[in-house]
């Protein structure tokens, strides 16, 4: 969980402490959207954002991003994925081109109902879910709780597991202080450039980001409401559940497990305890990749995916 809260402790400096506005939520649309972008109205006012590709008759390949990212981290796979599969790659509330009120909470299992609501109200059956990173820990997640319509899972670089490096105990914090209503007032309006970009070049790394990627990701920070959800994120935190073992082996449904071995977000460690964790799995751990395999080496993470996917699962 380290990973995350890293990237919010690089807030609080001189430069993040001068004021950045919002950016219009037009604006926005006219930069990033794309013609497969629609919207979905959901409960407490939110506004889903999603990108629909692919048959609609196929069978349905749910796509879920990480923090500070959005739909557009799996966009060198969903043409060919989208060959025998609908897919529906989404932005979770506070990222992307999706809508939050400034009064809802961000948490991992209020994501998971978003999910559960997005994926009722479209009307997707049993579907196959695939998560990164926060996206990961939110999939695993949703299939504690809604594993019955589930056909299958596939972790990315997935959170989740209690993590005791030296800077996970720093960060906690500046989380309690980020989710606290003095810093919610003080950071609402920060600058997050240098968040972004610093938490972009931890997600690449060995690589360098790509300064669209950087750029893209700078501007989704500030859409508007979008830090007032990172910062009720953060006072949530704490309160998110930890994988535990026991939990995750109850899954009945195939799972696949991809990181990269020079992850400096999730350490790969953690990939190999959900590899342990699942009574059903593949594991696939890239060598020099970092934490986007699927930005940092697509074509054999993709290759692997559809290998996947080509397998009948057995509960099925």
């Amino acid at each position: 969980m380290a990973g995350f809260t890293d990237r919010l402790s690089s807030l609080f400096d001189n430069t993040a402490l001068v004021k950045a506005s919002d950016i219009d939520q037009s604006t926005l649309i006219t930069r990033y959207g794309l013609p497969e972008s629609q919207w979905l109205a959901l409960s407490n006012e939110l506004n889903l954002h999603y990108l629909d590709y692919g048959d609609p008759e196929h069978p349905t390949l749910l796509l879920v991003h990480g923090l500070l990212m959005d739909s557009h981290v799996w966009h060198k796979w969903v043409q060919t994925l989208s060959r025998t599969h609908r897919v529906i790659a989404l932005d979770l509330p506070g990222h992307g081109l999706s809508r939050a009120p400034s009064n809802w909470t961000a948490s991992i299992d209020n994501f998971v109902e978003v999910l559960h609501q997005a994926v009722t109200k479209l009307a997707l059956g049993d579907i196959t879910l695939i998560g990164h990173s926060m996206g990961g820990y939110i999939g695993w997640r949703y299939a504690t709780a809604h594993g019955a319509s589930l056909h299958r899972l596939g972790l990315i670089a997935a959170a989740g597991w209690p993590d005791q490096r030296r800077q996970a105990k720093n960060a906690h914090h500046f989380m309690s202080f980020a989710g606290s209503t003095i810093g919610r007032t003080v950071l609402r309006y920060a600058n997050g450039d240098r968040f972004v970009s610093e938490g972009m070049a931890a997600t690449f790394a060995p690589a360098c980001a790509p300064e669209a990627i950087i750029t893209r990701y700078q501007d989704m920070l500030h859409g508007p409401g979008h830090r007032e959800v990172l910062l009720s994120l953060a006072h949530e935190w704490a309160d998110n559940p930890a994988a535990e073992a026991h939990q995750l082996g109850r899954l009945t449904c195939p799972v696949l497990i991809m990181g990269g071995d020079c992850d400096r977000v999730i350490p790969a460690e953690h990939a190999y305890r959900f590899d342990q964790a699942f009574a059903q799995n593949r594991f696939h751990l890239y060598p020099r990749c970092g934490h986007v395999p699927m930005l940092s080496c697509p074509e054999k993470a993709l290759e692997d995916i559809l290998s996947w996917l080509a397998v009948t699962p057995s509960h099925a």
